[in-house]
């Protein structure tokens, strides 16, 4: 986990103080908090994860940033796979992402905040919120 945080502090620009301030105040409330988190790098490894999780309990996907480093059959592989475990399973998505597939489909120059909820194998999209590509603002819908 120290590498974790590391590798998070490293992302943040050097001269960002108020940056570093809010992710020391994140990391500190993600220790403290009894949510169990997962960390994924396929489909087959999501697969993995979700199969250990009951139904009973909600299962929350989420992601900022990172899908713009996926080639666009890797994010249509990705979207078809949450596709079909929402044909399986209730859970929330929740994406933030500035790339520009998503900032044209959300009509936005800036990051969308986006929650698709799966609920008895239907999907539905909302837009959150809209926010600069640091978080240093956020509108919410």
């Amino acid at each position: 986990q120290a590498n974790n945080v590391q590798w998070l502090k490293a992302l943040i620009w050097a001269d960002h103080h108020e940056r570093f301030e809010r992710m020391n105040a994140a990391i500190k409330l993600a220790q403290q908090s009894e949510l169990d988190y997962h960390t994924a790098n396929t489909t087959q490894d999501f697969d993995a994860i979700v199969a250990q999780i009951p139904q009973e309990e909600a299962l929350c996907i989420f992601h900022t940033h990172v899908l713009y480093q996926f080639s666009q059959d890797a994010r249509l592989e990705f979207w078809n796979w949450l596709d079909e475990l929402g044909q399986k399973r209730d859970f929330y998505y929740l994406g933030v992402e500035g790339f520009k597939p998503w900032r044209e489909k959300f009509k936005t120059k800036d990051t969308p905040v986006v929650l698709t909820t799966y609920k008895n194998g239907n999907k539905t999209e909302k837009l959150m919120a809209i926010t600069t590509g640091h978080a240093d603002c956020i509108e919410w819908k």
